[in-house]
């Protein structure tokens, strides 16, 4: 069964670093990773741009965005439905057996992805990745522009969004400021996945972590 390991986070939360760790890991980011850097990600999103292109048509279409705050109405949410297909051709397209992917945005679309994922017969496996709101909403003021008690209620939507996923063997909860302090929860996440820990994750930490915006 083909595997997809989703890193879910508010944007500004450290999910660019924990993909590129999940990718050492053994996990491919698809056939068409993005390529920006920036001030904010100097090593890169991690993002594939596809699907990235693909999320930020949809709530386009449907008249949301990343910067919401509130849950897809039922009208919202079934137009969102009827680009199932659309989304099924690009995953069978970009991934093969282990895949990652990361966008806030699957989480507002998450009952498009479940369906699909479904549908594909696609195991999921979830890493949910916190930061505290207040600094990933200062954060994202400063990428956006937009004042911060907009990008705090933006945060904190996401957040509670990902703190109401069912427990089970396929979630797992991390925080950043814990793996900035404790390393050793790279690990933890390594086991969540089966995958064999190396010396190049840790190095993804030194270089990327003690910096982190």
């Amino acid at each position: 069964m083909t595997e997809c390991v989703l890193v879910l986070a508010a944007p500004r939360s450290g999910s660019s670093f924990l993909t590129n760790v999940v990718k050492e890991l053994g996990y491919s980011t698809g056939k068409n990773q993005t390529q920006i850097k920036d001030s904010f990600n100097e090593r890169g999103y991690f993002e594939n741009s596809s699907i990235l292109k693909f999320n930020e048509k949809v709530l386009r279409i449907v008249g949301s965005s990343i910067f919401t705050s509130t849950d897809l109405n039922r009208e919202q949410e079934q137009k969102s439905l009827s680009h199932k297909e659309e989304l099924a051709r690009i995953i069978s397209h970009e991934y093969r057996s282990k895949f990652v992917i990361k966008d806030p945005r699957i989480i507002v679309l998450r009952k498009l992805y479940n369906e699909v994922f479904s549908e594909l017969n696609i195991s999921i496996k979830i890493i949910a990745l916190f930061r505290n709101d207040k600094n990933s909403a200062a954060s994202l003021t400063r990428l956006s522009g937009r004042p911060q008690d907009e990008t705090l209620s933006c945060v904190r939507y996401y957040q509670d969004c990902l703190k109401n996923l069912k427990n089970s063997n396929s979630l797992i909860n991390v925080n950043l400021e814990d793996i900035v302090k404790y390393p050793n929860n790279l690990k933890k996440i390594a086991s969540f996945l089966e995958s064999k820990y190396s010396d190049s994750v840790e190095l993804l930490l030194k270089t990327e972590l003690l910096h982190y915006k």
